[in-house]
């Protein structure tokens, strides 16, 4: 007997199994080019989500495509880190660190 998908047949966001957003990419250490990255997050079904970039302000994701995403454009060259959550705080908040060159 096979498991059915949870999301086959459905468009939308793929459901998270952690119950909160999650970084898809870029991954770990990832060598991200200053020029322009999508961020794709990956989250349940949710009202929206919200990105910070080094610790600064959170802003809006946006679904496309059943995922969420942030354009990051610019970056100066080094290490960065990302936050993602779930819009109006509470959850659980999913970080990762790239470098941009």
């Amino acid at each position: 007997m096979s498991k059915k998908n949870k999301n086959s047949g459905k468009t939308g966001n793929p459901v998270s199994e952690s119950g909160h957003a999650t970084i898809d990419f870029p991954q770990v250490g990832e060598l991200v080019y200053s020029g322009h990255y999508a961020v794709r997050i990956s989250a349940p079904e949710c009202g929206g989500v919200e990105l910070s970039l080094d610790g600064g302000r959170w802003q809006e994701c946006r679904n496309e495509a059943g995922y969420w995403w942030f354009d990051l454009q610019g970056l100066s060259a080094g290490a960065h880190n990302i936050a993602a959550r779930i819009s109006g705080g509470g959850a659980p908040i999913s970080r990762r660190d790239f470098v941009a060159g």
